[in-house]
């Protein structure tokens, strides 16, 4: 009887702790996988997921917005409230740090097809249609788009890990911390580093940038990939985008692209790395759609580090003068040599200067 007695109190123990450790990430929800009650000092802040790719899914899902912002960690730093002056509509930034250009022909395909969004914006960047994203096909294969996955919730609620993720978040809430994204629109808003800015200024700007300079040399998924080097590398991934056209055609969805302005010394590293042939096929391939804007290259806006968070990743407040070029906005000052539309007429000027103004710059590096 005792044993018996034992073995009852060891199950019940057992079922309580399992209990309370699922109640508490349910209501927690570290992840934003279930959009239990927010409450703030609580759960409302979100600094500890497993990664955007997950929380924003399934947040984006419920969002039921009409019109998304795709693209990388570039496009995902973008405000949705400067777009929301040229709209009634909902607006979602689902946009994914280090993203390849089939993970967004995926994503975009899904939340047209299945989410009914009828507005795409899709910033376009270079690197991700490098070649190493596409051949890592673990990338292209997102089981969460089936409506049976169930591992995501599974892993919110049955998992040690989340625990203790749960745990961190409690803290950061009742420490009042700050959020790395709003995960109600998407937005990621780099806090902590504009917190850094507003006290050291462009040193820290420049400091930011000599390590992305480093890790973007040393990254294959960036510059550190021989076969991106290979125009023909390309090919594949300019599939995925006509992909993402003609699934937005097929749909009747408006879709709006443009190439994100890098600071300049980062097309200086694609130039002085070896990547200039590939780049140039790039280009010239989106200039045949005849509706990108390229944001991109040499001009008052990218050469100008106060205008960025570090090399790759441009302060929020240019999305202002993206969107007034891209909706032909005049009561917006947006500088004349900022923003232009790819065409077959203009490609051939635009790869010419921007060559040379990289040689010049490489060379007076190395002097």
């Amino acid at each position: 009887m005792k044993h018996n007695q034992w073995n009852k109190t060891i199950i019940y123990s057992i079922i309580i702790l399992l209990t309370s450790i699922i109640s508490f990430n349910y209501i927690i929800d570290p992840y934003f996988v279930f959009n239990s009650s927010q409450i703030n000092g609580l759960n409302t802040i979100k600094r500890n997921t497993v990664s955007a790719k997950m929380s924003k899914f399934h947040t984006a899902k419920r969002s039921d917005a009409k019109i998304m912002l795709f693209g990388t960690s570039r496009t995902e730093h973008i405000n949705p409230l400067y777009l929301k002056k040229y709209t009634d509509n909902k607006i979602y930034n689902m946009a994914l740090p280090g993203s390849g250009i089939n993970s967004q022909a995926e994503n975009i395909k899904y939340f047209v097809e299945k989410k009914g969004v009828t507005t795409v914006f899709l910033g376009v960047d270079f690197f991700s249609f490098n070649p190493f994203h596409t051949d890592d096909k673990t990338e292209s294969q997102n089981i969460r788009y089936k409506d049976d996955y169930t591992k995501d919730y599974m892993d919110s609620l049955l998992s040690i890990r989340t625990f203790r993720k749960s745990i961190k978040t409690l803290k950061d809430n009742l420490k009042s911390k700050k959020h790395n994204i709003d995960y109600y629109t998407g937005w990621r808003n780099y806090n902590d580093d504009y917190s850094h800015i507003e006290k050291e200024g462009n040193i820290f700007i420049e400091k930011n940038v000599i390590k992305q300079i480093k890790l973007y040399s040393s990254k294959r998924y960036n510059y550190n990939y021989p076969p991106f080097k290979e125009p023909s590398s390309l090919e594949e991934p300019f599939r995925y985008l006509k992909q993402i056209q003609d699934i937005c055609e097929k749909n009747n969805v408006k879709i709006y692209m443009f190439i994100s302005p890098l600071y300049s010394r980062i097309t200086d590293l694609i130039y002085s790395r070896g990547y200039d042939k590939s780049y140039h096929r790039w280009k010239k391939e989106l200039s045949k759609y005849e509706n990108i804007y390229d944001f991109s290259g040499y001009n008052s806006i990218t050469t100008d580090i106060s205008n960025y968070i570090d090399g790759s990743h441009y302060q929020t407040k240019l999305a202002k003068f993206m969107f007034a070029k891209i909706f032909d906005d005049k009561s917006v000052d947006v500088p004349s040599d900022f923003g232009i539309i790819l065409s077959s007429k203009n490609i051939d000027k635009v790869l010419l200067e921007q060559s040379k103004r990289a040689k010049i710059n490489n060379e007076s590096r190395k002097n």
